[in-house]
């Protein structure tokens, strides 16, 4: 299990802002469902998987 950080979370926020993506947009662009990408949203990070985390990861450091 991964930790993931708030500065990740508001990055990745900042990210959907900046391509204007809809929530199930950016879900389906990680590979992750809504109701996980609504949670991770939510706050509720403590148990995100690696595969995940690393995908969030991916996305954010995509240019």
């Amino acid at each position: 299990m991964a930790i993931m950080t708030d500065q990740i979370l508001l990055e990745l926020l900042r990210k959907r802002g900046e391509k204007r993506l809809s929530q199930k947009a950016l879900a389906d662009q990680i590979g992750i469902s809504r109701l996980t990408l609504s949670k991770i949203e939510r706050g509720e990070t403590h148990l995100v998987q690696r595969r995940i985390f690393e995908s969030i990861l991916k996305f954010i450091n995509e240019e």
